[in-house]
């Protein structure tokens, strides 16, 4: 039996803070436990940003389930930055390599976290979610992927 890893895409906001206090996020995330029997949760979060508790790692602590940060270390080789615009945007801008070295990364430390489980859950940004999806199938694993954007 394949180990199975369930993606969930969305932008870092509404990971860290879900939608506007409607829980949707949260809804969305337990749905997606129940129905394939998820055994950890595990995300593409910021190693500096300590004062959050995101959204899945709640979930986590309150069902007793494993969680850990698969993201990349804040050292400069997995530096993104961002560009402000004349508009008054903000823009983050991935290189190709940069992108790649991170998701690199990454993949260490799913196929380390996945060692001793047969299905979780990774929760990651959405400029990820295709190219991780493609990567992890290539691993060995059984992939779905959703993504979920807050309303408008």
């Amino acid at each position: 039996m394949r180990k199975k890893i369930i993606l969930v895409g969305t932008n870092h906001g509404v990971q860290g803070q879900d939608f506007n206090g409607t829980n949707q996020f949260q809804k969305i995330i337990i749905a997606l436990m129940v129905k394939h029997d998820i055994q950890l949760i595990f995300e593409e979060w910021d190693w500096l940003e300590t004062s959050w508790i995101t959204v899945g790692h709640k979930i986590a602590i309150d069902r007793s389930l494993p969680w850990k940060n698969v993201g990349t270390p804040n050292e400069p080789e997995y530096e993104t930055c961002s560009d402000f615009l004349t508009s008054g945007g903000a823009v983050t801008v991935y290189t190709p390599t940069t992108q790649s070295t991170r998701e690199i990364c990454m993949l260490g430390n799913i196929r380390q976290t996945m060692k001793d489980y047969n299905a979780g859950m990774f929760i990651l940004g959405l400029a990820h979610m295709q190219s991780m999806s493609e990567k992890l199938i290539l691993l060995g694993f059984e992939i779905e992927a959703y993504e979920w954007q807050k309303p408008k």
